[in-house]
């Protein structure tokens, strides 16, 4: 059979890593945990054109995920910074984890989000849950929480009720001559169709630990105690929208 190379976005070309979108999410669970951190430290990895958010705003999130039939089940931690592009609000993915080869490819090449390869676990007793992620050997985030009540959406980011709050993703693609970045945009992903399950308002902990040779992570450790949230929802994840390429402009930020 011949290979529509038009139609192939991935390799090997004979046996794709993954399908093209879209991919939906069935009964992803997340536990969030929101809170201030260091304003100079969210600075610095912020590439611009984005600019920290008014408040500064970190929101680690320890998930399960399940697409069924596309990218499969796995665990993820993300590490949220809010930040501002012009009108707009988003969370920008400074690091994330993941222990799939569908996930970890499909996000670094599709959108560039900055995934490398870390074991995310979610441990359930009744009401209470553990969670962790692990480098190897090492363990960079701890988390324990406790459900306490059912939560209305707007309880999670009451500072920006009715404004949509979109992600941002830096994608960087060198080329295979030299190394300097073939590709390099600012990308917008919107989770289309949510559907949220059941939302919880929770007590919990997090502590992120520094680990040699990891990424500094813990430098977004809290400067409060966190909020913190539990949710099981449906979503559609599609194409991203470029909302700046540095390529095209005269003068290209620094990053």
């Amino acid at each position: 059979m011949k290979i529509n190379l038009e139609t192939t976005i991935t390799t090997p070309i004979y046996s794709p890593l993954y399908p093209p979108p879209p991919y939906e999410c069935k009964g992803c669970e997340t536990i969030y945990f929101i809170y201030d951190a260091n304003f100079n430290y969210i600075r610095e990895i912020l590439p611009e054109p984005l600019k920290p958010a008014p408040d500064p705003t970190v929101c680690v999130m320890i998930r399960n995920l399940h697409f069924p039939g596309t990218l499969g089940s796995y665990g993820e931690t993300i590490f949220n910074v809010l930040s501002a592009y012009e009108d707009r609000i988003g969370w920008y993915f400074a690091y994330i984890y993941c222990a799939s080869d569908k996930a970890l490819a499909c996000g670094r090449e599709l959108w560039g989000t900055p995934k490398k390869f870390g074991v995310t676990e979610i441990t359930k007793r009744g009401s209470a849950m553990n969670g962790s992620l692990k480098i190897g050997n090492d363990i960079l985030v701890e988390a324990s929480v406790q459900l306490v009540s059912k939560a209305d959406p707007i309880e999670m980011m009451p500072k920006y009720r009715g404004r949509e709050i979109t992600n941002f993703v830096l994608k960087v693609i060198p080329n295979a001559v030299n190394g300097s970045p073939e590709i390099k945009q600012l990308i917008s992903i919107k989770r289309e169709a949510f559907t949220l399950k059941e939302l919880w308002s929770c007590n919990g902990t997090i502590s992120l630990k520094e680990a040699p040779g990891c990424d500094p992570t813990h430098k977004l450790s809290p400067t409060e105690k966190p909020r913190v949230f539990y949710d099981k929802c449906d979503y559609i994840l599609n194409y991203g929208t470029i909302i700046y390429d540095y390529l095209s402009t005269n003068e290209t930020p620094k990053r």
